[in-house]
């Protein structure tokens, strides 16, 4: 079961780390806190006591509404829409040798809206039954390859006529996120490790079947 998440986001030359927990049973909590340099600049705190109840659909539940928390704190830092009530200036606390020219560009290019995404699989080469192992992803956006920040990933294991959640996460500032997994030493017919990632409405996903090599796949909106 995952309890949180974690994200470093850049954004007008400082590092933001978002950390997003449940607090457990004990305090039905989704909290999430964004640091600057040790010092807590922003949290959220988001009740789930209304899923006490539900029992066993409550877990999933929580684990959507976690991910969704987490997308949305980092989506808000990236519009500058969590520094509601402050002007902050372009170029805000920004050291770099680029010129005005470039630093403009690069400015626009982090806040153009997502066209078509693409997810790749880099490691292992090869994945078999039984094996545990880290996955390790890469979402891009399609056009430009730059990397896509903060987007749920899910791997899960398909295999005859069962479906099993394997990891879900969030992508890092350089669009990688890694799953590490045990695979099940029978896990059916043909089976296959199914990796999707969604962002801004958005999907792609790829496949792996086991003791083979990836076969990756675009989905367009």
């Amino acid at each position: 079961m995952i309890t949180g998440f974690n994200t470093d986001i850049e954004f007008e030359g400082k590092v933001f780390h978002v950390q997003t927990e449940d607090r457990g049973l004990d305090n039905p909590v989704i909290e999430s806190l964004v640091y600057v340099g040790g010092e807590i600049l922003a949290s959220r705190k988001t009740s789930y006591v209304d899923l006490l109840e539900s029992g066993a659909e409550a877990e999933h539940e929580v684990q959507q509404r976690l991910k969704a928390q987490h997308a949305e704190m980092i989506r808000e830092i990236r519009s500058g829409a969590l520094f509601q009530g402050e002007l902050i200036p372009f170029g805000w606390n920004l050291i770099s040798n680029d010129s005005f020219d470039q630093v403009v560009l690069k400015f626009l290019e982090e806040r153009i809206a997502l066209e078509n995404l693409s997810l790749a699989w880099i490691e292992p080469k090869t994945l078999r039954a039984g094996d545990q192992s880290t996955i390790k992803l890469v979402l891009t956006e399609n056009a430009s390859e730059r990397p896509v920040v903060g987007a749920n990933v899910i791997v899960k294991l398909v295999g005859g006529k069962r479906t099993t959640e394997l990891f879900a996460g969030c992508t890092d500032e350089s669009g990688l996120l890694e799953a590490s997994c045990t695979i099940p030493a029978s896990p059916g017919a043909n089976a296959l490790i199914v990796c999707e990632a969604e962002a801004a409405g958005l999907s792609a996903e790829v496949r792996h079947t086991l003791g083979r090599a990836p076969r990756a796949s675009v989905k367009r909106p």
